[in-house]
């Protein structure tokens, strides 16, 4: 599965799922994320990215309201 989303002008999301076959196991998916042509992140876990959108939602939700939770 590839999905394309645009962010601005130039730059391109990119989120590419797959799974590792070894010995006839086949691994959880597996997720790359490339932004502007770069990898980002690669071999993240479901969970993994789960946390990251999660942490990225709670900083938006704060500099919405005003709030400042700088560490």
């Amino acid at each position: 599965m590839k999905r394309a989303r645009k962010l601005v002008d130039d730059a391109v999301t990119y989120v590419a799922s797959s799974r590792k076959h070894v010995g006839g196991q086949t691994s959880e998916y597996i997720y790359t994320v490339w932004f502007d042509g770069n990898s980002v992140i690669d071999d993240a876990s479901a969970d993994e990215l789960r946390e990251l959108v999660s942490c990225i939602q709670s900083a938006l939700k704060e500099t919405e309201k005003g709030g400042s939770n700088e560490q």
